[in-house]
C-alpha cells in the first residue's frame, strides 16, 4: 500500500503490486500519478510497518500502469521481512 498527501492536502492510498524489493526501496507498478522526489509512505499490508519513501523513478509504460521506483528515507532492511544473502556470499 502507498499513501501520499494529494494536492488538496487529503491523503491517497493505493493498494500497489511490487515488481522488485530490496533493503534500499522498490520498483512497483502504479497507477496515479507521482512526482519525482516526492515523499510517499509505504506500508506492508501483512504487518502494516510503514516506512517514507520518496520517488526516483518513473516510467510511463504504453499500456497499463507506470513503473515508479522508490527509495526509503532512511535505511530499513527488515521493512520487507525477507532474508537478503551475505555479502560475502558466493555460491
Amino acid at each position: 500500500m502507498l499513501h501520499r498527501h494529494a494536492s488538496d492536502g487529503l491523503l491517497f492510498s493505493e493498494r500497489t503490486q511490487t515488481l522488485v524489493v530490496n533493503a534500499h526501496g522498490a520498483l512497483m507498478a502504479l497507477a496515479e500519478k507521482v512526482a519525482p522526489e516526492q515523499r510517499l509512505l509505504m506500508q506492508t499490508t501483512d504487518s502494516g510497518e510503514q516506512k517514507e519513501c520518496r520517488m526516483v523513478y518513473g516510467r510511463k509504460e504504453l499500456t497499463g500502469p507506470t513503473r515508479v521506483a522508490v527509495e526509503f528515507t532512511h535505511p530499513a532492511p527488515t521493512f520487507w521481512r525477507i532474508a537478503y544473502p551475505p555479502a560475502d556470499w558466493t555460491d
